[in-house]
């Protein structure tokens, strides 16, 4: 994992070689959690790629892939979902591998 100084988001992205994948996580709605998480890929690609927020969430309406890593009750901060963004042919230029 690497540290990229001078970038700022609310939750860090993890880049696999295949994928970004992005995390939202709350103490408890999974919708606030999926949201979240929806949110910051957007804001990937706003901020890196230059997308309209509206473009950002359409590309990921089709391309990208949403979904609940933990959801436990009643802990506290128990519920994180996530974004897969794929790199793939079918993305935008800087996502390809």
């Amino acid at each position: 994992m690497d540290l990229i100084k001078g970038k700022s988001g609310g939750w860090p992205i993890t880049e696999t070689a295949d994928s970004w994948i992005t995390h939202g996580t709350t103490a408890d709605s999974i919708d606030q959690a999926l949201q979240n998480a929806c949110e910051e890929a957007a804001k990937l690609l706003v901020d890196e790629w230059g997308f309209t927020m509206e473009d950002a969430f359409i590309f990921l309406s089709v391309a990208g892939d949403l979904g609940i890593a933990q959801y436990c009750h009643p802990s506290p901060g128990s519920v994180i979902a996530k974004m897969r963004v794929p790199k793939t042919s079918a993305t935008p230029h800087p996502f390809r591998k």
